[in-house]
């Protein structure tokens, strides 16, 4: 029997159940859930601390309880970090890992080459960390993955074209059925520049003069 509900307020997904029984939580906005404390019974108040380390506070008739939560997360490796992931075929690739932070999005108001698409600068938050590929895929990576080349301009170390969309997406399945965890996805578009831009306010990553 629930008596009280609580929100984790730093992930809507995380709920909090008091019982009879004690607490229960549900990290899927409550579609199953899994008993966390049986401490406190009979809970007829529940409020959450989401702050590190995370602290559930319920309250019964015999008082208030304190159940704290120690993170068990892998802390990020430092920006720049190289990882080489092995792909379906057995080809393997190198991977770079891009911290979260911010940045400003688009191309500045006073570059004479600004395109409209790329405009006003804007301020975007990257809110989790991702690797990024080191290179462009090459064709014998995508080879091996895929079993095809459908590169009009061959050479295994050349970059892949001809590809489209939905050939990436094919990819990016097949990844992801060979190592379900491993979370294979194409960049969103703010990804890729905050990426590329490496910390750099200029006109290109480079610098302001593209011929320098």
């Amino acid at each position: 029997l629930v008596k009280a509900l609580a929100i984790d307020p730093s992930n809507t997904q995380t709920v909090y159940a008091g019982m009879l029984e004690g607490v229960a939580k549900s990290m899927n906005g409550g579609s199953s859930w899994t008993a966390v404390h049986s401490g406190p019974t009979n809970v007829r108040a529940l409020a959450i601390d989401s702050s590190s380390p995370k602290t559930v506070y319920a309250g019964t008739g015999r008082g208030v309880f304190a159940i704290t939560f120690v993170s068990t997360e892998v802390q990020s490796p430092p920006t720049g970090t190289v990882k080489t992931f092995t792909l379906p075929g057995g080809a393997t690739i190198e991977m770079v890992w891009i911290n979260s932070g911010k940045f400003l999005m688009g191309s500045p108001s006073l570059d004479p080459d600004q395109n409209p698409n790329e405009g006003p600068q804007h301020e975007v938050t990257i809110t989790k960390g991702f690797y990024l590929g080191k290179y462009e895929m090459t064709q014998q990576q995508w080879e091996r993955a895929m079993g095809s080349n459908p590169s009009y301009v061959r050479g295994s170390n050349r970059p892949v074209e001809q590809v489209s969309w939905d050939d990436s997406q094919a990819l990016i399945k097949k990844l992801n059925d060979g190592e379900p965890d491993a979370g294979y996805r194409l960049p969103t578009e703010a990804e890729w520049e905050y990426a590329c831009r490496a910390g750099t306010t200029t006109r290109w990553s480079s610098g302001d003069d593209l011929g320098r």
